[in-house]
């Protein structure tokens, strides 16, 4: 090896040592900053993980669209990539992508975590609906009649049956004028309770008191909230017992005179079992006052099996409510939610009307569309029957987006009120 090339090797390793020596002090030196750094990053990747582990949660929802679901939304709104129906404004969009995020799980542990964040939804509700004035009355179980509910009503003489602790009057007017509306809250079988709803359920009251009064008539509205239970602790169709039960109650103990029956999702479905278990069972069918009108929001009645246009703008997943059919109805011998399977003559209707009201958005709305063909293709005329389509629309869109801070739903949710207030006036 030459001197020249011997000195080039020597001055190569020793730019070499420098700089690995210049390296390493300044990687000792920036050690803190660097850690700090990717101890940031770390803890965000750890946030983001417990949110998705936690995402059932309520806690893990509102980070979920604080963090995601807005700022994606509104991205799509300003590159015009957005799907979402342009009847839902931004905000509302990214609330139904985070309600529809919420319900993805498939395993009995999400299944129970969901479960206490919609019955913290409904306690909020109660809550709210007490505020705006709403009058609660808890009607609890006895040896007699295994009851479980609560009254709302806009005032507390309104109320035809209440404990005897309480300290106000019941109603005391003609049994006659009072219309009773029994609800059967949804919920998939297995979320919520009887106090879902409430602060529509007494907008809907006061729009329908209201109106009688500027008629000149007496006709007032009360609703009772059934309290049923949840599978998957009770199975199907223990909960259409219970509101049989219930709709006892009504009539022999409570004497009421009109009856409307109805709910949304489950409730519906559950609506529907009921009357087909009040036309089978003799004892029922034998009482004197039988069901003025039935109305179904959004009723749960078939197991979609595929993606469609909607399966991203609803507030429930498919995955979730595949889940919960297999849930509740995995023991009966067709394996799943089997409405739509009844013949179209099968089907007991109210007396005087039924109502279906549904969003054009939902992931059920082909099934709905499908029950309401059936009833139009019966031999006798289902007497009185309104279907109201509100196209944009997600499940249960007038009772869970009821609130003025979803602009484009309340509109829809208000319309949606008016059309039901109009269909108990012709009822009655």
């Amino acid at each position: 090896m030459t001197t020249t090339t011997l000195r080039m090797h020597q001055q190569f390793s020793t730019a070499v040592l420098r700089n690995a020596s210049k390296l390493a002090a300044l990687t000792i030196r920036n050690a803190p900053g660097m850690a700090r750094k990717y101890a940031r990053h770390l803890a965000t990747l750890v946030l983001l993980y417990t949110m998705y582990l936690r995402r059932k949660s309520v806690p893990g929802m509102v980070l979920y669209i604080a963090l995601w679901s807005i700022p994606q939304r509104v991205f799509a709104r300003l590159t015009g990539t957005c799907a979402a129906p342009k009847e839902l404004d931004t905000f509302t969009a990214a609330i139904i992508n985070g309600l529809s995020w919420v319900t993805e799980g498939t395993t009995i542990e999400h299944l129970f975590e969901v479960k206490r964040s919609l019955a913290f939804h409904s306690y909020l509700d109660g809550m709210k609906a007490r505020f705006m004035g709403a009058k609660f009355s808890k009607v609890a179980k006895t040896v007699e009649w295994p009851v479980e509910g609560v009254w709302i009503a806009e005032q507390w003489n309104h109320i035809p049956w209440v404990s005897d602790t309480l300290p106000h009057d019941t109603y005391t007017g003609d049994m006659d004028d009072l219309v009773v509306f029994f609800f059967i809250h949804g919920g998939a079988y297995c979320f919520s309770t009887s106090e879902y709803a409430s602060s529509h359920h007494y907008e809907l009251m006061k729009s329908f008191n209201a109106r009688e009064s500027k008629s000149g008539r007496n006709k007032r509205l009360v609703v009772f909230s059934l309290e049923y239970p949840l599978a998957p602790e009770h199975k199907f169709p223990a909960q259409v017992h219970v509101a049989a039960d219930a709709y006892k109650w009504l009539v022999s103990k409570v004497g009421a005179k009109n009856i409307i029956i109805g709910g949304d999702s489950a409730g519906g479905h559950c609506t529907i079992s009921l009357m087909n278990y009040i036309a089978a069972t003799p004892e029922l069918n034998a009482l004197s006052v039988q069901p003025l009108g039935n109305i179904y929001f959004s009723p749960w009645v078939h197991a979609p099996t595929s993606w469609d246009t909607n399966a991203k703008h609803d507030i429930i997943s498919m995955l979730g409510l595949r889940f919960t059919d297999k849930l509740v109805f995995g023991h009966l011998p067709n394996k799943t939610n089997g409405i739509l399977e009844i013949p179209a003559e099968d089907f007991n209707v109210a007396a005087k009307g039924t109502l279906v009201i549904y969003g054009g958005s939902e992931i059920l709305s082909d099934g709905i569309e499908r029950f309401a063909a059936l009833l139009k293709t019966r031999k006798v005329d289902v007497p009185g029957l309104e279907v109201c389509r509100f196209d944009g629309m997600p499940h249960c869109f007038n009772l869970v987006l009821f609130e003025r801070v979803f602009p484009g739903a309340h509109v829809k949710g208000i319309e949606a009120l008016n059309a039901t207030v109009g269909f108990i006036q012709k009822l009655c």
